[in-house]
């Protein structure tokens, strides 16, 4: 496989040549980038054995600098693959930026509250916000940012989380979209329809998390397409690109009343929640016997029902020195942060 990461990352390095940075987002520039598999890293120009620094795909500091990482866990269009790294540098000038918009994770998991009318309301911006992507509306789009401020101002925590990620995952998706169109024209098409697709279906609203990645990206792509003002500047304020047009819509008082559909899909995902929690207490064999105080979880696809978390891939804690274990997890916490209870899901 190293000769297979070094040929990746030459091939990679090359298509990045070709991009003016400038153009995705004012002030972006090139990062360094490391690729590496299960077992290496390949990074300026030399191979090493992985550590646990590497890990997701994100940007890290490495060597005194910030730079992008992407495992290559599977075969990747190498126009795609590119894409993806510019959209972990773009985490990485976030990071030079001192961006203050990153979310607390570890607050999120704990306070964050879903709802049948709360996934409604964002099922509604979602469509509207595929639709949008084909054609602007004036209509379509003030009803869009009505519905984001009655959101804002009926679940502030919700729409505060949701707007952090947007301003950060969304922000990098969208770079990442706008870096595939220059590499290959047909495969951001193809990208933009895949987006659409999945900001039209209602099951693509769980996790809250990985749902702002699109409705972020497709939201800056709409105001783009519209040549609405925008606010792009990074490090010098927390609120979302595009609040300045969410405070000036028009304010609702009544939004539509949730749908069967909609109270079925919220009753079916709290149902699955529950069997999992319940699966993993009634095996007391699968409850590891660690504590110590959580430092890190997969943030991407973690859920909580009632006191429980549920993560997939990995868990960090530290007690008397740090630990990672590989896998996917349920633990519970104490108001300290301290683990109470942890399981390793069988079979998962």
């Amino acid at each position: 496989m190293n000769t297979d990461l070094k040929a990746c990352a030459e091939q990679t390095a090359n298509r990045l040549a070709s991009l003016d940075f400038s153009l995705l987002w004012p002030g972006f520039h090139p990062f360094r980038f490391a690729l590496y598999d299960h077992a290496s890293v390949y990074f300026d120009g030399e191979t090493f054995a992985r550590t646990d620094t590497f890990l997701g795909n994100t940007s890290i500091n490495f060597r005194g600098e910030q730079i992008a990482i992407w495992e290559l866990s599977e075969p990747l269009d190498p126009d795609v693959l590119s894409a993806k790294i510019v959209h972990e540098m773009f985490h990485a000038f976030q990071q030079e930026c001192g961006e203050k918009r990153f979310a607390n994770e570890f607050e999120a998991i704990q306070k964050y509250q879903t709802c049948p009318e709360l996934l409604a309301l964002r099922h509604e911006e979602n469509k509207l916000l595929s639709r949008l992507l084909s054609r602007h509306d004036a209509g379509c789009f003030g009803r869009l940012l009505s519905l984001r401020r009655y959101r804002m101002e009926h679940f502030p925590f919700e729409y505060g989380y949701e707007s952090r990620i947007e301003a950060i995952e969304g922000a990098a998706q969208f770079v990442e979209l706008s870096a595939l169109r220059m590499l290959d024209a047909l495969k951001y098409e193809q990208a933009c329809a895949r987006l659409q697709d999945r900001l039209s279906k209602l099951d693509a609203l769980l996790p809250a998390r990985i749902s702002c990645y699109d409705s972020g990206a497709a939201m800056l792509q709409i105001c783009a397409q519209s040549h609405h003002s925008l606010q792009l500047s990074i490090g010098d304020t927390e609120l979302i690109f595009y609040q300045g047009l969410i405070d000036a819509a028009k304010p609702l008082s009544l939004v539509a009343e949730t749908t069967p559909e909609v109270l079925a899909f919220y009753e079916a995902d709290h149902a699955k929640l529950r069997q999992l929690v319940e699966n993993a207490r009634s095996h007391p064999e699968s409850r590891l016997s660690a504590t110590g105080t959580l430092v890190g979880f997969n943030v991407y696809s973690a859920r909580r029902f009632e006191d429980y978390i549920y993560t997939e891939y990995f868990l960090a804690y530290q007690a008397d020195q740090p630990t990672v274990l590989n896998g996917d997890f349920l633990f519970r916490l104490d108001e300290g942060g301290s683990i109470t209870e942890l399981y390793r899901l069988a079979g998962r």
